[in-house]
């Protein structure tokens, strides 16, 4: 089971312009105030991918088929057989080497990672207006899997430049304690804790392999 991370956004500015801001991020089939994929939508083509450790694997045997060279006994085993949910390997790397190539990343894991900052989106959210000297502010409480989902925050306030985005996430088990304040982007990026590169190491290779994995990092 993964770790909460307890996140906090706070929205200042113009009350039209907020109501807007969270008609667009809001999921109503969930019940939820807040889904990252309306702040930056994956290609459904990703979702299709069936995550595992031996996914980066799968992909180098079938690179190295589809150069030419011969495969071994072993390696052709490993590509024919169904290793999760009745998933051909070989198909599922094919449609990993696709993904990767059209869209830069193999799975819908690795694109999370590095387009929201998170392994999933956001639930158990909370939603709570407040007058603040003459000023609207919205508050949204919401829980991530892990890590506070940074990149999508900050991608977030830079669709809607007029806003001012406050943020605080908070995880004790991988030592996060993080608040700032953006405004069309720009603020402070925090560097990820020691505890945090170590979980995130361990969970790229639990769901996707040891091999090498181009421009994963936090933020």
């Amino acid at each position: 089971m993964a770790n909460c991370c307890l996140n906090t956004l706070t929205i200042r500015g113009d009350e039209e312009t907020i109501k807007k801001c969270l008609d667009q991020i809001k999921n109503v089939d969930e019940d939820e105030f807040i889904d990252l994929n309306n702040i930056d939508p994956m290609p459904k083509e990703l979702s299709e991918v069936e995550a595992s450790p031996f996914l980066l694997c799968d992909v180098k045997i079938l690179r190295k088929e589809l150069s030419g060279e011969e495969l071994s006994a072993e390696e052709k085993e490993q590509l024919d057989s169904a290793r999760f949910n009745g998933k051909n390997n070989r198909e599922n790397a094919q449609k990993a080497l696709h993904c990767k190539e059209v869209y830069g990343r193999y799975s819908w894991y690795d694109w999370h990672l590095a387009h929201w900052g998170v392994k999933t989106t956001a639930y158990d959210s909370t939603l709570e207006w407040i007058k603040y000297h003459k000023k609207n502010e919205c508050r949204i409480r919401f829980i991530t899997p892990w890590e506070p989902p940074v990149k999508a925050m900050i991608k977030l306030s830079k669709q809607y430049p007029t806003l001012t985005f406050r943020f605080k996430a908070e995880e004790p088990g991988n030592e996060i304690d993080f608040s700032d304040v953006w405004r069309n982007g720009e603020g402070r990026i925090p560097a990820p804790t020691k505890l945090q590169e170590e979980a995130l190491d361990l969970l790229l290779e639990y769901c996707l392999g040891n091999e090498n994995l181009e421009g994963i990092k936090l933020p």
